[in-house]
């Protein structure tokens, strides 16, 4: 029988306390590797909740509560500056979300230069940003950040091969220490009613709200209101301004222009409802019934006798951005007997930024025998490379440059250089917005081709349209 010696017992004791210890710190480093895990969690739960994921920024909810505490402790002005991206949709719509995801990170990035220490840049929705400026004790330190954001958004974003320009809306929301008390929810709805008075008017860097503005937000949302039932009490109405030849001064054809006969207001300029149709969405059914009236009148007018005369319809950037566009052209000159060559398509050169879509797009429309027109040419950022690829027939010379045309030799010395560049490259040049005598001798003199305008004739509704044809006839 063997009997183990104290030595043996010592090391299985030795062993066993050995297991011991190193179980024990399995155990803990389980149990720390669990917290950890907890932690980066509940890290995560926490950014998910309270960070947007493509930016980076607070989101409503972070911003709301750091909204409440800024209201609770305040000892100056906070000031609510929601920042909106002109023509983001257009960008996005064009060149693709991920050219839209560029541009709202490189804005997140270009806002948080523009804020102090104790500040707030959140991403509201979409392409929507709002700042919090805490307890700011002079309105000029308020107005000195609205106008840095508009210069840091002077600078282009770059993309391939071009760079595109675009500028933001601001509105401000303000509340001093001694006002009225105001909830966090109010103060973010005067700030959003102030951006939106802001994406109406050009003239100013920001808006700030007042009172009167929340009858102008209910305006607005009685108008869009209007608007649907307009299009189904069929309300609206075209016009019509004759555009002549300098050559030979005949009428050589009209734009189309769309008013609303309103049973209330009488009839509404464009001006002061286009843009509300835009925001909603309504402009694309607006546009297809232009679209298809004005080609409809265009024919009547073609089987009584006047038959060279063509008509030019303004596309809305949502129509042209349309995959079947070229196709429900071509079932609209169907429907309504119009032959191709009569029909002219006037866009923006903001709509030609994604070039190859652009290209394709205006290719199938000349391939129907539609003519295609550039409007407010010298007014955005088109390359003149790639204008040169366009299959378009026309420049429009926006009225902003005719308009100062004798007292400005800057836009004389526009205005005729776009003439020549488009006699150059075999296109034809029309000049809007003519109003004098002596805007249509220098018109003439730099060899334009045609003019519309006030000078010979205002837009004018179908029957009296007649009465000028006649005339001119």
């Amino acid at each position: 029988m063997i009997v183990p010696s104290r030595l043996h017992a010592a090391l299985l004791t030795a062993c066993i306390a050995l297991f011991c210890c190193m179980l024990l710190l399995m155990i803990r480093r389980y149990y720390l590797e669990q917290e950890r895990m907890f932690k980066r969690s509940e890290d995560r739960i926490r950014q998910m909740a309270y960070y947007d994921d493509l930016t980076g920024l607070p989101n409503r909810r972070f911003f709301r509560e750091q909204l409440d505490a800024a209201l609770e402790d305040q000892r100056g002005i906070v000031a609510l500056l929601s920042v909106d991206i002109d023509r983001f949709r257009l960008f996005n719509d064009t060149l693709g979300h991920d050219f839209g995801d560029l541009i709202l990170l490189q804005s997140a990035e270009r806002l948080t230069r523009c804020i102090a220490e104790g500040d707030v840049a959140a991403r509201m929705e979409g392409d929507e940003f709002i700042l919090l400026l805490r307890n700011r004790n002079h309105l000029e330190e308020i107005e000195a950040i609205a106008g840095r954001i508009h210069q840091i958004f002077d600078s282009p974003f770059i993309y391939p091969d071009y760079k595109l320009h675009t500028t933001v809306s601001i509105g401000v929301a303000l509340h001093r220490p001694d006002d009225e008390p105001i909830d966090a929810d109010t103060l973010i709805k005067h700030a959003s009613i102030a951006l939106s008075r802001a994406k109406d008017q050009t003239n100013s860097p920001y808006v700030m709200y007042t009172s009167a503005l929340d009858i102008e937000s209910y305006e607005r949302l009685r108008l869009e209101n209007e608007l649907r039932r307009a299009i189904v009490d069929r309300e609206f109405e075209l016009y019509f301004q004759p555009q002549f030849d300098l050559a030979t001064n005949r009428m050589v054809g009209v734009e189309a222009l769309i008013r609303w006969n309103h049973p209330e207001r009488g009839m509404v300029s464009p001006g002061k409802f286009i843009t509300a149709a835009e925001e909603n969405g309504l402009i694309t059914v607006i546009g297809d019934w232009v679209l298809s009236e004005a080609c409809r009148q265009i024919k009547q007018l073609h089987s009584i006798g006047f038959r060279g005369l063509s008509v030019s319809v303004n596309l809305s950037s949502r129509q042209f951005l349309q995959q079947d566009l070229a196709d429900r052209v071509a079932k609209v000159l169907q429907k309504e007997g119009l032959e191709a060559e009569y029909l002219e398509l006037e866009i923006t050169e903001g709509m030609t930024m994604d070039v190859e879509r652009s290209i394709d797009t205006l290719r199938r429309l000349n391939e129907l025998g539609v003519r295609i027109s550039i409007d407010d040419f010298g007014t955005g950022y088109s390359s003149l490379n790639y204008l040169r690829k366009f299959p378009i027939h026309k420049l429009k010379i926006d009225r902003s440059f005719v308009r100062d045309l004798m007292e400005d030799p800057n836009d004389a010395a526009i205005v005729s250089t776009i003439i020549s560049m488009a006699h150059h490259l075999g296109l034809k040049v029309i000049a809007e917005g003519v109003e004098t005598q002596e805007q249509l001798s220098y018109l003439n003199h730099s060899h334009c081709n045609e003019i519309q305008g006030y000078l010979f004739c205002p837009p004018v509704p179908r029957d009296e349209l007649l009465h000028v044809l006649m005339k001119h006839a």
